[in-house]
């Protein structure tokens, strides 16, 4: 017996989309697709600001 036929539906569902999202998440890193399509810098600040 194997894990995969072991597996329940859920089980073999999450595997599927997590390796799907990192597929694309690969992909868009480099090809600049959102979430990576940023073109200007961010900047975030804490605390409270000068006024």
């Amino acid at each position: 017996m194997s894990f995969w036929s072991d597996a329940s539906p859920i089980t073999k569902g999450l595997i599927v989309v997590g390796v799907l999202g990192i597929l694309y998440f690969g992909v868009a890193y480099f090809a600049k697709l959102p979430p990576f399509s940023n073109t200007y810098e961010q900047v975030q600040q804490r605390g409270i600001g000068a006024g």
